[in-house]
């Protein structure tokens, strides 16, 4: 029998139809209704930046709700996805999305019913600049924290730091010809030393003062108070008037009368100075001059016009645990013979790099952040620029492709400033050896950028840049081996 009920309103019809034969009281089964997709969410992206121009690569996106129709977009276009799990996906990029500079906004979309689009995460395609590294001939022995100094002739002495073997100093010295591109032996140093300081002097000879260096065999290491003067014209090295107090992580600059001014530093029981002192190469001695306004090691000091130096960052006092990393700077004046306060930095930084430039104004750029107590808690990627006129300091936009710390920075004929290797790690020597850069990069002062420029031929941390009177620039040490090598 068929029963047909039918309700009529102005548009609706209901029919309830029973089947022929079926049973009275048999359960009528229900479909359940689809379920709707959940929303995505990106956590991250790996890689996060690439070099513009490169080629075509996989780009990972990690985060929540992923589902295997799920689509990664690429300002707005969908890209070839691979689903991997419900928190992370794959996409093929294609060079040409990468072809120029600038930013992309990567999305994953989930189809419905329900589903939609994550909020975007920007990836950044960075600019690059002309300029590689080539080996250069290796050095004599392996040498790290050691000192690269351009001489009046061309050549460039290299001078001390310690071996592949922690703690063990080297008293060698020897010669880089950049017509030859080789190194040869000059006079050993009087005192084997490391992260110690070097600097040519008017009359073209070197003060070395400083460092580290075990007094003896079986002798922890110690900090020098000692110094000694390097003569190009005999091509060896004398000792000079010792400094008031032993230091390693100081600075030395050369002031506009030809005088010396050391500050900071600390000794090998975590004591940094507050004092600093003169050294004066027509008696060859030093004396005390002004208190830095706080302690600090580790610092910059940059030599500006009318005899002043600016001092800034490095950190002050230490615990076992860790050191206060400091964003104060101050002004020496040379008339005066003080220090006095200027702006401080944006950030609290130490083993950053300070590179004055033809406008003089003096560019900030990397660094650690130490927390007594903790230890290195970050690094920077930052860059900050001095004006000696409005003594303030101001961030660049831009910031490096990497943060790093304990690199270094050159000022090319360009006006660019060259940034190399360095650190970024803040653990054992272990992770700290694989978290060695090798990458460079430049920074451009009139549009405040930086560029991706070629990687060096070798990781390098502790190493030394030196810029040549051709225009190119010397890499020497802070690698596993005795290799050198050359930027242009």
């Amino acid at each position: 029998m068929r029963l047909m009920v039918m309700i009529a309103t102005t548009t609706l019809v209901i029919l309830i139809v029973a089947g022929c034969g079926s049973s009275a009281g048999q359960p009528i089964v229900n479909n359940p209704l689809p379920q709707n997709n959940p929303v995505p969410q990106i956590a991250a992206l790996l890689p996060s930046t690439v070099a513009g121009g490169g080629a075509a690569f996989t780009l990972t996106v990690s985060g929540t709700n992923f589902i295997s129709s799920s689509a990664v977009r690429w300002n707005g276009s969908d890209r070839p996805t691979t689903f991997v799990s419900s928190t992370q996906l794959t996409a093929a990029i294609p060079a040409s999305d990468i072809a120029a500079s600038g930013s992309a906004e990567v999305t994953v979309f989930n189809p419905a019913p329900g589903g939609g689009a994550s909020s975007a995460m920007t990836f950044t395609i960075i600019a690059t600049a002309a300029g590689g590294f080539s080996p250069a001939g290796n050095m004599r022995v392996p040498r790290q924290d050691h000192t690269a100094t351009l001489l009046p002739n061309g050549q460039v002495l290299v001078a001390g730091g310690v071996s592949l073997i922690c703690c063990d100093p080297v008293s060698t010295s020897e010669l880089f010809d950049p017509k030859t591109n080789q190194f040869h032996d000059t006079g050993p140093m009087s005192t084997a030393r490391y992260a110690h300081t070097a600097t040519l002097l008017l009359d073209g000879r070197v003060l070395l003062a400083g460092g580290l260096a075990p007094p003896g065999p079986n002798i922890p290491v110690q900090a020098l108070l000692s110094a000694e003067l390097y003569d190009p014209a005999t091509g060896t090295f004398a000792p000079t008037g010792s400094m008031a107090d032993a230091r390693s992580g100081h600075t030395a600059t050369l002031l506009s009368d030809g005088k010396v001014l050391v500050t900071g530093g600390r000794d090998e029981n975590l004591n940094v100075w507050q004092w600093a002192e003169i050294y004066d190469p027509a008696i060859g001695s030093f004396t005390l001059t002004g208190n830095t306004m706080e302690p600090r090691a580790y610092h910059t000091a940059v030599s500006l016009d009318d005899g002043k130096v600016l001092v800034a960052g490095g950190y002050g006092r230490c615990d076992p645990d860790g050191c206060n990393s400091l964003a104060s700077a101050e002004i020496f004046n040379s008339t005066s013979g003080a220090f006095t306060p200027t702006a401080s930095l944006a950030n609290e930084r130490d083993s950053h790099s300070a590179t004055l430039l033809s406008n003089r104004r003096v560019v900030v750029a990397g660094g650690e952040d130490q927390v007594s107590g903790l230890g290195p808690v970050g690094s920077y990627a930052s860059a900050e620029t001095f004006d000696p006129v409005s003594g303030i300091f101001s961030s660049a936009s831009a910031t490096m492709t990497t943060s790093r710390f304990a690199h270094t920075a050159t000022l090319l004929p360009n006006g660019r400033i060259l940034l190399t290797g360095g650190t970024n790690c803040f653990s054992d020597m272990a992770d700290c050896h694989r978290s060695i850069l090798s990458s460079a990069e430049l920074f451009d002062p009139v549009s405040a950028t930086f560029f991706i420029t070629g990687s060096m031929v070798k990781k390098r941390s502790g190493h030394r840049a030196t810029l040549l009177l051709d225009g190119r620039v010397l890499i020497t040490g802070g690698s596993d081996d005795n290799s050198a090598e050359l930027y242009e």
